[in-house]
């Protein structure tokens, strides 16, 4: 295995109740083993963007997502993430 830092891209979209397209916004974010990270990556510096916190991610979220189908969405996380722990 390599042992090179693992980077994800979290995005959520609105879909067409039934569809599985992005309809509308999408938000992207990029989490490495520090955090959250806004979805460009890089600041203006050619330097890595500071580390998000969760309330900033939170903020983000809620401006264009219903809480109550973020908090459904991201529990299937929460249950990955127990699962690799067993």
């Amino acid at each position: 295995m390599l042992s090179n830092d693992l980077t994800a891209t979290f995005s959520v979209s609105q879909a067409i109740r039934g569809g599985t397209e992005p309809a509308g916004t999408t938000t992207s974010l990029r989490v490495t083993r520090d955090g959250f990270h806004d979805s460009g990556g890089l600041g203006g510096s050619g330097q890595e963007s500071a580390a998000l916190d969760a309330q900033q991610v939170a903020s983000v979220l809620l401006e264009n997502y219903d809480a109550e189908q973020l908090r459904t969405l991201l529990s299937y996380f929460v249950r990955l993430h127990d699962a690799l722990r067993s």
